[in-house]
């Protein structure tokens, strides 16, 4: 029986998140470039839960190094959408990897916090209202002070490798959304054939909250045996589609006009560190003046 020697690729870029501001589009778009190599699992969370493991069972989640003969990929990459949330995780990207590209998507923060609110429900963590639900979990508002979380990444990595995606430019121009991405990462635009408008994970309901939990709780065992490509699998099967109902189309919950003002102010002052940080006036852009 032949021995495999070949070791595995290490990646070059990394997704930091943060979820619900198009992680999943992100992470599907670079998998169907024929130049980009992806994690088999979509959150190894590697350089936050599991850096103890070491990097042999980093690597059993990327390809194997090619030989002379094979196609070599120009970008290879993970994404976890919680990385941005964990102040060891830039550190240990650049000492891991010191070439290593950074690329976050940013989204109107309430926009966010109520996209994570309607997650919860839909996995039967919650079931209150979402003014309730700010108040039982705090981190859905302090997750969206992005400029605070971003301080650790914008120490290690320079402007150079750092990609600022906005959720908003994603649903007002895909195409060029997408095409900033290859340009980043400098990939050729013209071999991605995907389609830049479909949709991914749009907001679903439980058919059932006690069978929805139970799922919820295997995987986050799953996850934590240091088995996250089995969540993503069945993250994305037919099994999910039984256990959790998409809204019909114009029913999905929508955030208050009014808890939107109430709330606005809690970050203003990270808004304007923000815009410092990325170039781009996110109070304008996201209705915060």
């Amino acid at each position: 029986m032949k021995t495999n020697n070949k070791k595995n690729l290490m990646p070059n870029f990394v997704g930091i998140g943060p979820g619900k501001c198009g992680t999943t589009w992100l992470y599907n778009a670079l998998a169907s470039h024929p130049e980009v190599r992806m994690s088999s699992s979509k959150e190894t969370l590697f350089f936050s839960d599991y850096f103890d493991k070491g990097l042999n069972w980093y690597q059993k989640f990327f390809p194997s190094e090619p030989t002379s003969a094979d196609f070599k990929p120009i970008a290879v990459g993970e994404i976890s959408n919680t990385y941005i949330f964990d102040r060891s995780v830039a550190e240990r990207i650049a000492t891991t990897i010191p070439a290593a590209k950074i690329i976050y998507n940013l989204r109107d923060p309430l926009e966010r916090a109520f996209s994570h609110y309607l997650f919860l429900q839909r996995n039967a963590e919650i079931n209150c209202t979402f003014e309730e639900a700010v108040k039982l979990r705090p981190d859905l508002l302090s997750r969206g002070k992005y400029a605070e979380h971003l301080e650790s990444f914008h120490h290690y990595f320079d402007p150079s490798r750092r990609l600022s995606l906005f959720y908003d430019d994603l649903k007002r121009d895909p195409v060029s959304y997408a095409n900033s991405i290859w340009e980043f990462l400098g990939v050729d635009s013209q071999l991605y054939h995907g389609d830049p408008h479909k949709r991914v994970l749009e907001a679903a309901a439980p058919r059932n909250r006690l069978l929805a939990r139970s799922v919820v709780a295997a995987a986050a065992l799953t996850r934590r045996l240091g088995h996250p490509q089995i969540v993503s699998k069945l993250k994305h099967s037919v099994f999910a589609r039984l256990i959790f109902r998409p809204f019909a189309p114009g029913q999905a919950p929508k955030l208050s006009p009014d808890t939107r003002q109430s709330l606005k102010s809690f970050y203003f002052d990270d808004l304007d560190r923000l815009s410092e940080m990325t170039g781009r006036d996110v109070r304008k852009l996201w209705g915060y003046d």
